[in-house]
């Protein structure tokens, strides 16, 4: 079957014989590979060259990284990512020729799910150097994830018309602040159940209001 240009793997077990098997069916499918899925916990195949790859929908839970584990993003045009654990780094989109950059030329929907239980925790290090670029990026769903300052910098500098997020009101202060944003539409679902400070509560929602009271809904 060598036109195979779209791939959806699921597993009802997660032995080391299904996944070395699954693993060898997107290697051998990758160079054609336009759409994949992946619902195999803890599984990320070998990507790096997958030139031809728009479409991504994978679940990160019980991921662990890999040492040469990638995932080629410059043809990404859509990605989304679930149940993403403490242990994930961004790296897997990098590769030896540009191993502190991570360029997403095309992608334009971007959807990161995380797991409410793990998200008081830092999700992703602040040390990490690794840049993210996202020239094109229009639509992100943020739900229970930590991103960097950094990393959210770089991704409200773009195009970006629809935010959204779900979770503390302080982390959504840092989306919101960049003055240079384009948001046409913003969705915010705050846990106020997971926040111990009343004050700091409204003082943060009142700033996110009264500095998108502009946005177009």
């Amino acid at each position: 079957m060598p036109n195979v240009t779209r791939l959806k793997l699921e597993s009802a077990t997660e032995d080391d014989v299904m996944v070395d098997f699954l693993a060898e069916i997107a290697f051998l499918y990758r160079r054609n590979m336009q759409k994949f899925e992946c619902l195999v916990k803890g599984y990320l195949p070998q990507l790096h060259d997958a030139e031809k790859l728009k479409h991504i929908d994978m679940s990160l839970c019980n991921w662990e990284f890999i040492p040469g584990q990638s995932i080629y993003p410059s043809s990404l045009k859509y990605l989304r990512m679930r149940a993403i654990n403490v242990k994930f780094d961004w790296s897997i989109f990098s590769s030896a020729t540009q191993p502190h950059n991570a360029c997403f030329d095309q992608l334009r929907s971007l959807n990161l799910y995380g797991n409410i239980r793990e998200y008081s925790k830092r999700m992703f290090n602040e040390e990490i150097t690794l840049a993210l670029e996202f020239p094109a990026l229009e639509f992100l769903t943020i739900r229970y994830i930590r991103l960097t300052p950094k990393h959210i910098k770089s991704i409200m500098l773009g195009p970006l018309n629809q935010l959204e997020f779900s979770g503390y009101s302080f982390d959504a202060l840092c989306f919101v602040k960049h003055k240079h944003t384009r948001l046409k539409k913003l969705t915010l679902n705050f846990e106020r159940g997971l926040e111990h400070d009343d004050a700091k509560f409204v003082t943060n929602s009142n700033f996110i209001f009264s500095n998108t009271s502009k946005i177009a809904n």
